[in-house]
């Protein structure tokens, strides 16, 4: 299945919807590719705010792999300074569930949330998620010429075939969004 692809405009719209914590997290999943569980079970120990990356381990990834994840320029100073802020362990000491709600609530608010196809299980499905954010992050570090086994190991993908499906899925997106073009 291609992955749902949000736009840079509606990105923008995103985190404009949101403050503080709530943004964090949405710039987070977007800027690095981690799943959700990843993000909502990291702790200030995990942050190597001198190498700038976050080392994820085993036991919380989806693979059972460990991996770093690159902190890009972008989120870094707001990921630090909100380290310095908080108190206990934990970055996001939410559920899972509660940080894709505050995605969805922060789509709604910028007016990009729209259901594409229903779960089969009485889940509606949306154009907005956590997923989607990973997407977004694969797909713009591609455009962005970062080679393909450096998203891989980003993503923490086992194998390059799954990465590479962004290649295809960022191509269509632009042929979608190129329909309008006229010279």
């Amino acid at each position: 299945m291609e992955p749902k692809l949000i736009t840079d405009g509606e990105f923008q719209k995103l985190i404009n919807a949101v403050h503080g914590r709530d943004r964090l997290i949405i710039e987070l999943l977007a800027a690095t590719g981690m799943r959700i569980k990843e993000l909502t079970t990291i702790t200030k120990g995990h942050v190597d705010l001198e190498e700038r990356v976050i080392r994820l381990n085993g036991h919380i990834t989806k693979t059972s792999e460990p991996r770093d994840v690159v902190l890009p320029e972008e989120v870094f100073d707001h990921l630090e300074e909100y380290i310095h802020k908080i108190e206990g362990e934990r970055l996001f000491p939410i559920s899972t569930t509660r940080a894709r709600q505050i995605i969805h609530k922060a789509a709604i608010d910028a007016g990009i949330q729209s259901s594409y196809k229903d779960g089969g299980d009485g889940r509606t499905l949306y154009k907005v998620s956590p997923h989607s954010l990973r997407s977004y992050h694969a797909v713009r570090a591609l455009e962005c010429g970062v080679p393909l086994n450096a998203v891989q190991k980003q993503l923490g993908h086992k194998s390059i075939k799954t990465t590479s499906r962004y290649l295809e899925a960022g191509l269509n997106h632009r042929k979608k969004n190129y329909a309008v073009f006229h010279l």
